[in-house]
């Protein structure tokens, strides 16, 4: 029967070493852990663990070296058991070092874990999974699981606790921060990933549903996890449950800060909450000087310098001090520090454990801002301040009260709350101070007797209060000095307000919320015809005609508390006169409505006489701008007939200059020269006074004017005359203004033309234009190099036909200004002129922005 498992082929080396060489390493492994390692349940568990490995390794590698099927049958049979019960040592191990074998039942291990895996080896050994088997050159034999039910539970099983111990694998590696076990794990999962993503596609999956041929992947493979595990439990002691192990895991996650160093300050060592704290990597703490790397003031670098000294002398000692984190930020700690001492006795440096305080000094900070606050509060009390117990002990007060009394803090600790009234007044007080603690709360107005024996009107109340677990009083007093004099005062402005009441020209009315009268001046009951007390028993709908109480109900919802309401009324006095009448309606806080009523029957007459005026003014003013256009109209037509004549008389004289130039003798020429000019001067006069007499007509064109671009197409039109004089016209960006765009573009026109014209031919024209920008307009300026303009000439220039350097040989009509004074007029601005003869001139003008 032996023979059947030993027909084995050991002459396919690429076989042989496939089977041999994982399983060597995981016995080596198993050996290592077994002998080396503590004798412990979790070190028997992976020396386990490996050992089922290595068997697995060699039993999948033996069913490839068979010769025979049958000996091929009985090595698989055997490699599917150890496959199977691998898994479940995998998973039994990852729980144990992770810790969470506390947290799960023996009986959930059983049913979970060990039941479903021997129902699997028994089917196994029943041989209940079936095969077929086919022998193959490469791989020696081929095994195709059948669907069957068997084959089916069994790799559902193997799959399941493959997926349990990846998922393990994740959890274990993303639970943990930092640190060794952080590696740890990435070093189990990384080991555990490839065998597990080449493994149970091509030897589980892929055979038992694609029917694809088993290639003997798994089981070797798996040897990179059982070799990441043995990385895991030498260099990063996963397995190490020693006391110098116990240590670091218990110093590493204490709550508290641990720092060491050595004798002359350099850190030795820092466990997590400390890095954790400070913002720093362990590296970058490990041999560095502490003082220069975490304290910032020289102060406290003395200080711990000092501390040092004191610690080689064995003494410990506690104490604040600000550690700075990476990033600068500071922190309020308490260090309670203590020599570190060797075996042999000697101090090589200190211990210093560190709590982080900056929660505590805020919060010791805010209940001292607190308690400071709640000083600062009652002795800002407007009055005095007190609080004693039923034995009239004072055990509280402000400052107030020491300067309202005149005594003294230790004069007033022997003082009880009697002794600051007279004889009078104690009895009242003793019974009211009874009052309180008996039901809580009371109040009196006494007069206060001071150190100084001054009485002063005071206002006192107390509650009951427990302090100290103790009833006590208190409570506050307040000077009414002033209320007693205001109340004085009151009465005489209350009189003062009557007699204003009783002389107002206009009638008051009060009323109650239902509008019934409940006062009313005398004026009132004249203005109505009826007495006081008829008035006092009536409703203010009573006083309303009943046509007008119907056109315009009254309506308290538009009424507004400090706001007046104005609205008129017909009302009926007691003769049935009726009166129209002006109410300004006010609410009053206490809920009562004032009215003041003024007569304006007098004023709807005198606006019916002012509405006829007005008809009447509004029919004079059509028919004379009826009459205004039929002006316009003749002017236009006689400037055109008056031109036709001057066209004539221009053509003639030029005919005759150009006919008869040779016989004419040279004052005939020069008269011919002076016709000409003569009516040329008259056409353009005509024209200027058609184009004054039109200016402002279109103020219906008002709207967004691009100075800019006005500006471009004035030096293009004058570009010959520019080019010709070798002129500059400067200016920057202008402002898009609200105007009449032919009108402003006359006004830029005109004044760059006069700047053009009145220039001296030996000088070159130079033309600045700026804006300025207010509130309410823009104000510009042209300004040229010219001749100037003598003050006294400077208001006539505005003036139609006056021109603009009189005397002057340039020709003009003496209206292009005139023009642009209209204009700008019309543009709510205003037109002025600043100059000196031989400076140049300035042209200002404003233009509203309200248009």
């Amino acid at each position: 029967m032996i023979e059947k498992y030993l027909n084995l082929d050991f002459g396919r080396t690429d076989l042989v070493l496939i089977a041999l060489i994982p399983s060597i390493i995981n016995f080596l492994i198993f050996l290592y852990v077994f002998v080396r390692l503590p004798s412990t349940w979790l070190n028997f568990i992976f020396s386990l663990f490996a050992l089922t490995i290595s068997f697995w390794q060699l039993s999948s590698g033996f069913t490839h070296l068979s010769e025979s099927k049958q000996t091929a049958i009985e090595w698989n049979m055997i490699s599917n058991i150890f496959s199977i019960i691998v898994f479940p040592l995998g998973i039994y191990f990852l729980i144990n070092i992770n810790g969470w074998i506390k947290w799960i039942s023996e009986y959930s291990i059983f049913f979970l874990l060990i039941f479903p895996n021997v129902i699997c080896v028994l089917l196994v050994s029943a041989r209940l999974d079936s095969y077929s088997i086919v022998q193959s050159q490469f791989w020696q034999w081929i095994f195709t699981p059948a669907t069957t039910l068997a084959n089916s539970i069994i790799y559902f099983c193997i799959i399941t606790n493959a997926l349990a111990i990846f998922i393990l694998l994740c959890i274990s590696y993303f639970k943990v921060k930092e640190g060794d076990v952080k590696k740890a794990s990435l070093i189990l999962l990384l080991g555990y990933l490839i065998p597990f993503l080449i493994g149970v596609p091509t030897e589980i999956i892929l055979p038992l549903f694609s029917v694809q041929n088993d290639i003997p992947l798994g089981a070797p493979l798996s040897t990179l996890f059982s070799i990441s595990a043995f990385i895991a439990v030498l260099k990063f002691k996963i397995l190490d449950f020693s006391p110098q192990h116990q240590w670091d895991v218990i110093v590493n996650k204490m709550n508290e800060s641990l720092l060491i160093v050595d004798d002359n300050d350099k850190i030795m060592y820092v466990n997590d909450k400390f890095c954790d704290e400070l913002q720093y990597q362990r590296h970058e703490l490990i041999g560095k000087i502490a003082y220069d790397l975490i304290i910032n003031g020289e102060s406290d670098k003395q200080r711990i310098k000092e501390i040092n000294i004191e610690r080689k002398n064995r003494k410990s000692s506690s104490y604040e001090i600000t550690l700075y984190t990476k990033t600068g930020k500071p922190k309020c700690v308490m260090i309670n520090g203590s020599p570190y001492i060797n075996k042999l006795g000697n101090i090589i440096g200190s211990i210093a454990l560190i709590s982080n305080i900056d929660e505590l000094k805020k919060a010791n900070i805010a209940i001292e801002n607190e308690k400071k606050k709640a000083e600062s509060i009652i002795n800002s009390l407007p009055g005095t301040f007190y609080l004693f117990d039923q034995n009239g002990k004072f055990l509280l007060w402000n400052k107030n009260f020491e300067t309202v009394s005149g005594y003294s803090c230790e004069e007033l600790k022997l003082m009880s709350p009697l002794d600051f009234f007279d004889e009078t007044e104690k009895p009242k007080i003793k019974q009211k101070i009874e009052s309180v603690f008996l039901n809580g709360y009371d109040e009196i107005d006494s007069y206060f007797y001071t150190k100084d024996k001054i009485n002063i009107p005071y206002y006192c109340n107390g509650y009951k209060y427990i302090y100290d677990g103790k009833p006590c009083l208190i409570g506050m007093g307040l000077d009414i000095s002033e209320h007693k004099n205001t109340e004085a005062k009151l009465k005489v402005k209350e009189e003062y307000y009557r007699t204003l009441v009783e002389q107002a020209p206009d009638a008051i009315l009060i009323t109650d919320p239902q509008l019934n009268i409940i006062d009313i001046n005398t004026y009132g009951c004249t203005l109505l015809g009826y007495t006081k007390q008829e008035l006092l028993k009536m409703k203010v709908s009573d006083l309303i005609t009943s046509k007008n109480l119907i056109e315009k109900p009254i309506n308290l919802g538009i009424i507004k508390k400090d706001k007046v309401t104005i609205a008129e009324r017909v009302l009926k006095t007691k003769d049935d006169i009726e009166k129209n009448i002006e109410v300004r309606v006010k609410l009053m806080s206490d809920g009562n409505y004032q009215s003041f009523l003024t007569d304006i029957t007098e004023r709807y007459k005198t606006i019916d006489e002012i509405n006829k005026l007005n008809s009447e003014l509004t029919r004079k003013s059509q028919i004379l701008e009826k009459s205004n256009a039929e002006l316009e109209q003749f002017a236009y037509v006689a400037s055109h007939d008056m031109q036709e004549p001057l066209r004539m008389v221009s053509g003639f004289m030029k005919l005759l200059d150009e006919k008869y130039n040779d016989t004419f003798d040279d004052t005939a020429k020069e008269y011919i020269k002076h016709a000409i000019d003569g009516a040329t001067r008259m056409k353009q006069l005509i024209y200027d006074l058609l184009e004054y007499s039109k200016a402002g007509k279109n103020r219906n064109d008002l709207s967004v004017v691009n100075l800019n671009q006005i500006l471009d197409e004035i030096i293009f039109l004058n570009k010959n005359a520019i080019t010709e004089r070798n002129a500059k016209i400067n200016y920057g960006k202008l402002p898009e203004i609200f105007a009449i765009k032919t009108s402003i573009s006359q006004v830029f026109q005109n004044l760059i033309s006069n700047a053009l014209k009145y220039t001296p031919d030996e000088k070159e024209p130079i033309i600045n234009i700026t804006c300025e920008e207010t509130d309410i307009q823009w104000k510009f300026c042209i300004s040229d190099n010219g001749t100037g303009i003598d003050p006294k000439f400077h208001e006539k220039i505005f003036v139609i036909f006056q021109r603009a350097v009189p005397g002057s040989d340039k020709r003009g009509t003496g209206i292009g200004l005139a023009i642009c004074k209209k204009i700008v007029e019309l543009h709510n601005g205003k037109i002025w002129v600043e100059s000196e003869p031989g400076t140049g001139t300035s042209f200002f003008f404003t233009i509203s922005k309200a248009m």
